[in-house]
């Protein structure tokens, strides 16, 4: 008797490993699938549908103008936090502009909302290209090439700017009237090392990239 109350405990304490093993593994698949983690756009579709439940008519989408929509991501372009901002039409003189933080998980939070009879941000339609495409593009410029492979763990900020007039090097953007992606990556070294930086500005309407720099050792 004593034998087979010991083979129950056993098997019990072998289900319960078994059982907090799946379950991690099922998190971890959650977590690594491109479907639950957010993209610039999926974040904005969020953000747009959670505003558009607060207006007396419904809105298109093609009434928005984007303000600025930020995060950090990883080095595939998806973030665990973004950070919204935009503006809808109320009537014929004012706007509405909201903006939101949108996590991972899809939970939405409304930092902000104020009317405003300014006309600010950016038609939708001169934003096409989502960020993991953007990441994409930036990945294939080879000084950010070398970077990566000298900095694999280098943190990514993105940044959907509407009106970047200049480039770092002085240049006038010439893509300034429309969306520029703005990817930053920093690594932050030993007590004794220097930050190591890479930037690019890419056409958020086309993928060309406007300016690309990255520090490099080697």
């Amino acid at each position: 008797m004593k034998g087979y109350n010991k083979k129950l405990c056993s098997l019990a304490f072998s289900s319960i490993i078994l059982l907090a093993v799946f379950s991690s593994g099922c998190i971890d698949i959650r977590f690594n699938s491109d479907e639950e983690r957010l993209t610039a756009k999926t974040t904005f579709q969020l953000a747009f549908e959670d505003a558009n439940e607060s207006m007396e008519r419904k809105l298109t989408v093609e009434e928005v103008r984007i303000g600025q929509i930020w995060g950090s991501a990883n080095n595939d372009g998806y973030g665990k936090r973004w950070h919204c901002s935009f503006s809808i039409p109320k009537n014929h003189t004012h706007r509405i502009g909201f903006d939101y933080t949108i996590y991972e998980d899809e939970s939405i939070e409304l930092i902000n909302k104020k009317t405003s009879q300014i006309n600010n941000g950016n038609p939708i339609e001169n934003w096409t290209i989502d960020s993991d495409e953007a990441v994409e593009i930036a990945k294939q410029e080879s000084q950010i090439e070398s970077y990566l492979d000298e900095y694999p763990r280098a943190g990514l900020r993105m940044d959907l700017m509407m009106w970047e007039r200049r480039l770092p090097d002085g240049r006038e953007n010439p893509n300034r009237d429309s969306a520029t992606w703005v990817i930053g990556w920093e690594y932050m070294g030993g007590m004794f090392e220097d930050p190591a930086h890479a930037q690019v500005f890419i056409n958020a309407n086309t993928g060309e990239v406007l300016y690309a720099d990255a520090d490099i050792l080697t």
